[in-house]
């Protein structure tokens, strides 16, 4: 065919394109890409000459570029005709079946007979088509040679001289082909670099093939990401609820699986929510119509003035008038033709509502309004005092009080000055010239709807706050105070938006933690994203409330609220971290210590009108996770108390040995030369790139490249353009992939096995066998008998699951922390052995020692740290020519030294399970 008509795909070219599956291959079906669809393209040789000149496809792959641009303006117009309604819809014409008898192509043979066809590969560079041409078909003598190879291009590679390293690759890549055909049949069992590999790496190596066919490829990523949004309950079932706070990454998307911990969050949520909820409708209530019940006298008392005085130091109100509110919140003066509409009509609901009282007078400190009838009140208003220069004397601080009972003021020692209390220690009842004043007033005030009390019409709303307020000072100036808030600054200073920002994202965390394995939770939020956003929220608008409180004057809204969205933040803060714990026993400490100084500025006394509920719940959880966590662990020491006691006894048992006690300290001694005893830090890195080196040293690395080198280069890294320096570790890149971890543990400890072998059988090592009544046998009496090697049990690689704990509970989430997934052990029978035995890894020259770790040293206590289990752990790196072939040379794994006592009482009977359990409830 001709591509698309016109040659629009194929600039004119002409081929036969076949897209074919390779289902019968035994080969394609043990590779597990029996399925995938492959295309061929059938090309005449003088066709296919002039396809792979340099000068066409270095055109080609320019019209490619402005054919990819014209592709995309066709798609993006077809699909503007698409959405435009078509008046006049046409039936696109009917292409005739063909007349002819339909032809069934045979199978093709799979060894073609001689004269045939055969298909060789060449690589274009623009595309990367298949091409193929006759094998007897003569080519023309001034047609170009094929590009070569990628597989042939390191034979006769020649190093370049420029300073790019991605310039090298493609002139590497443009060499001199090689006329010998790439050998895959006898040589299968070589790598890119002429390494044989063993049957174990070949069925390995087959075995990551057949998964990345599969798309399992990355299967261990896609569980961690799992794990880490809260989705996999698996990893957290097996540790006690105390060590899932304690983890090292975040805490809450675990435990938010436990149900004493949703209990707890559906408390706070249906307790906070229930707060809201009367809240507004204390706001519905008590914003339309009486304030409280009608009272027939009035009084305003002065207890602090402008300048300080109080006590026997007033003189006396400091105001000129005073009077209360109606429902219409409007005073006479406000409204002078309700004022005519009262002195006409007194039965008139105007009238009512604006009754100047019948008597209004100032006795001492107070002033005093007396109404012929009961008097409903919504606030209040006063008048500053009308004498010039008396701005010092206006009421700071004052208290409204009412009373329907008669008083005497008599020759007015009754209205005498109060002496015996602060300005601040006032109470709700007292008792004044002959009657009983209930307290209706204040200065300042905050509501207090949000408590438990359904009982709306009896329950008090306001709380009185003494906190001074600054009057104008302006002479005779009228100055209002209505108790019944509007809408703005109700939800301005009781927090009703921000609670039911928190309530609302608690009972949606908990509605999603219980989702989270089912595949609705895909389309929703993780329950701690959805936790913490609330929370964030709740924060913000508390904040931006408390702001916005002070700038209206009111300091005591301004305290609470940014005191409130403090304490909230930090909660959402610590929630995504290991610090939850810490974080919880600060709010609590900063929440209570806050309240009580907020109390203490507004009423002069720590048990004020607020109460630190949010801080008081931060600490009864704070409390209950670490009473729960050293239950934990005061358990999990229990269950270890009778292994320690064995490995202790053994311990001084080895001790008691002159030459066991040598061998100790020629061990140290040995530890103490090598100087990796005090390394803590080991990471797995990935390889450092060339282009990645600083300028000076990427020349000098490029000038030494040779085509053995450019030989020991895989042909998919060549193809990819990274060239990785062997050996050499990126300091900046640590590897964040697990499914990476695992692929070169795997590699890795096959390798490691061959060199385990080795030092066993210079050291007189010994390993476990299956089924063996000795337990142990040493390498050297078994190696030569194949069905004994069988049955040695050599360690496995650290399971997934634990590998994903330690990152959860320890490792902060960071798989380049994982140095023990590919690991061995050997069993020694004396010190003697096993100090021989380092010896023989440290001078390896397959290996490199990154770490040593000595727990047989006097000065090492087991007791705390390993509940008394005693050996030496060596993490290094397999440095020779196949790990570095199969990129592996820096993974780290680890090597345990142990003597046999010890190995016994590890392995035999439940000893490794009370271990695990003691891990569990640590969260180790």
């Amino acid at each position: 065919e001709e591509g698309v008509v016109g040659g629009a795909l194929s600039s004119g070219m002409r081929f036969v394109g076949v897209n074919i599956r390779l289902s019968g291959f035994e080969e394609a079906r043990r590779l597990c890409v029996d399925t995938h669809v492959c295309e061929l393209l059938l090309v005449l040789t003088d066709i296919g000459s002039i396809a792979l000149a340099p000068e066409t496809k270095a055109a080609y792959r320019d019209w490619r570029k402005c054919k990819r641009v014209m592709s995309f303006l066709s798609r993006l117009l077809y699909r503007i005709k698409l959405a435009l309604p078509v008046r006049n819809p046409r039936k696109a014409p009917r292409v005739p079946a063909s007349s002819g008898p339909v032809q069934v192509v045979p199978e093709h043979p799979r060894h073609p007979s001689e004269g045939e066809a055969v298909c060789a590969r060449a690589e274009a560079a623009a595309d990367g088509d298949l091409l193929c041409w006759g094998e007897d078909a003569p080519r023309a003598a001034a047609s170009p040679a094929p590009s070569p190879s990628r597989r042939a291009l390191a034979s006769e590679a020649t190093p370049a001289g420029g300073s790019d390293i991605e310039q090298c690759l493609d002139d590497l890549a443009h060499g001199q082909r090689d006329s010998s055909p790439v050998a895959f049949g006898p040589q299968q069992d070589k790598a890119s670099a002429g390494s044989h590999l063993s049957r174990e790496m070949e069925e390995l190596m087959e075995g990551v093939c057949c998964m990345s066919a599969l798309g399992l490829g990355d299967f261990l990523d896609r569980r961690w990401d799992k794990v880490r949004l809260g989705l996999d309950k698996r990893t957290f079932e097996s540790a006690s609820l105390s060590a899932l706070f304690f983890a090292s990454h975040r805490p809450m998307s675990s435990t938010l699986h436990r149900w004493p911990v949703r209990v707890f969050l559906f408390i706070i949520a249906v307790w906070f929510g229930s707060r809201a909820i009367i809240a507004v409708a204390h706001f519905a209530a008590k914003t339309e119509g009486e304030v409280f019940p009608p009272y027939r006298h009035y009084r305003l008392e002065t207890t602090l003035t402008r300048n300080g005085n109080e006590g026997k130091g007033i003189t006396g109100p400091g105001v000129s008038d005073f009077a209360v509110l109606g429902t219409s919140r409007c005073t006479p003066e406000a409204s002078p033709a309700l004022g005519s509409v009262a002195a006409s009509d007194s039965d008139s609901e105007a009238a009512v509502d604006l009754l100047l009282p019948s008597s209004s007078e100032p006795i001492g400190s107070s002033f005093v309004v007396t109404y012929p009838h009961g008097r409903s009140m919504s606030g209040w208003y006063l008048r500053t005092g009308s004498e010039e220069g008396s701005e010092d004397l206006d009421p700071a601080v004052f208290v409204v009080w009412a009373s329907n009972e008669d008083f005497e003021v008599g020759d007015g020692s009754c209205a005498a000055v109060r002496s015996e209390s602060r300005w601040w220690k006032v109470s709700n009842e007292v008792s004044w010239c002959g009657a009983g004043w209930t307290r209706v007033g204040g200065p300042k005030w905050r509501l207090q709807g949000q408590f438990l009390n359904f009982n709306i019409q009896k329950a008090r709303w306001w709380v009185w706050v003494q906190d001074p307020v600054r009057l104008t000072t302006d002479r005779a100036a009228l100055q209002k105070f209505v108790l019944q808030p509007s809408i703005y600054h109700f939800l301005l200073t009781s927090n009703v938006a921000p609670t039911c920002f928190s309530c609302a994202g608690i009972l949606v965390s908990l509605l999603l933690s219980g989702l989270s394995t089912n595949r609705i939770s895909s389309f929703f939020p993780t329950p701690l994203v959805m936790l913490t956003s609330s929370l964030y929220a709740s924060a913000f608008f508390m904040v931006v409330f408390s702001c916005i409180s002070f700038a209206l004057g009111l300091r005591h809204v301004a305290a609470s609220s940014l005191s409130g969205g403090i304490v909230t933040l930090c909660i959402a803060y610590t929630s995504h971290s290991s610090r939850i714990v810490r974080g919880l026993w600060c709010c609590f400490l900063l929440h209570t210590v806050s309240t009580f100084a907020i109390n203490w500025w507004l009423a002069r006394s720590v048990f004020g009108p607020r109460n630190p509920i949010q801080g008081y719940m931060a600490g009864a959880l704070a409390a209950g996770i670490t009473i729960h966590r050293l239950r934990a662990l005061r358990a999990s020491k229990k269950l270890l108390e009778g292994d320690e006691r064995k490995y202790s006894q053994l311990w001084d048992k080895v001790c008691s040995d002159e030459d066991n006690m040598a061998g100790i300290k020629h061990l140290e001694k040995v530890v103490r030369m090598v100087g990796l005893d005090d390394i803590s830090d080991c990471r797995q890195h990935n390889r450092l790139l060339a282009s990645h080196l600083p300028a000076p040293l990427k020349a000098k690395f490029l000038s030494h490249i040779t085509p053995e080198k450019a030989a020991q280069v895989n042909p998919l890294l060549r193809e990819l353009g990274r060239w990785y320096i062997s050996g050499r570790a990126d300091p900046q890149s640590q590897i964040v992939s697990l499914n990476q971890v695992y692929f070169q543990a795997a590699i890795a400890n096959l390798i490691l096995i061959e060199r385990i072998k080795a030092w066993a059988s210079q050291s007189s090592g010994m390993f476990r066998l299956e089924g063996d009544e000795d337990i142990f046998r040493d390498w050297n009496e078994i190696k030569a008998d194949p069905r004994m090697v069988a049955k040695v049990c050599w360690t496995l690689m650290k399971g997934h699951d634990r590998s994903i704990e330690k990152l959860v509970r320890s490792y902060g989430s960071r798989p380049s922390r994982l140095v023990d997934i590919a690991r061995s052990a050997i069993v020694f029978r004396s010190m003697e052995n096993l100090t021989n035995c380092l010896g023989l890894i440290v001078t390896d020259h397959n290996v490199r020692v990154e770490r040593l770790k000595n727990r047989l040293s006097l000065s090492y206590d087991a007791a705390s740290e390993t509940g008394g289990y005693r050996d030496v752990c060596v993490n290094l790196k397999m440095v020779d020519t196949e790990a570095n072939t199969l990129g592996v040379e820096l993974h780290l794994c680890e090597v345990q030294l142990i003597l046999i006592e010890f190995a016994h009482v590890k392995n035999i009977g439940s000893g490794h399970r009370r271990y695990v359990r003691a891990r569990n409830r640590k969260g180790m």
